[in-house]
């Protein structure tokens, strides 16, 4: 799922990557299935898919942060991963924080589809 995921030829299609999101968030909670997203070395892509082609998708960034919460909380491993100085992990927490803070707060000044704010997580 995570090959499929971060594989560029399937990022179009948004219901899917939504599904994918949705489906390893589910498995992030079992002790080896998030054993198995961590030896796929992607922490860093579940990062980096925030801050970058899924930033808009509050759904998907939503996913994500709990994918990586279900990851730092139980393997140590991940937690140095994500807080290494050259990561960027840290600094890109806070930009998102910052971008949806500013788009909540400024929502004239982003393109925001007619679809309610909420109907993405449907």
């Amino acid at each position: 799922m995570c090959n499929v995921f971060f594989d560029p030829n399937f990022n179009a299609g948004k219901e899917l990557i939504l599904n994918i999101s949705r489906l390893l968030s589910k498995v992030s909670l079992d002790a080896s299935c998030a054993e198995q997203i961590l030896k796929s070395g992607h922490v860093k892509k579940i990062m980096g898919s925030m801050a970058g082609q899924h930033k808009d998708s509050a759904a998907i960034c939503i996913r994500l942060a709990y994918i990586l919460g279900n990851l730092t909380t139980n393997f140590e491993h991940a937690r140095l991963e994500l807080t290494e100085q050259d990561s960027g992990s840290v600094e890109t927490l806070i930009n998102l924080a910052i971008y949806y803070l500013n788009k909540d707060a400024n929502p004239d000044s982003f393109k925001i589809s007619k679809q309610s704010k909420y109907e993405e997580f449907s």
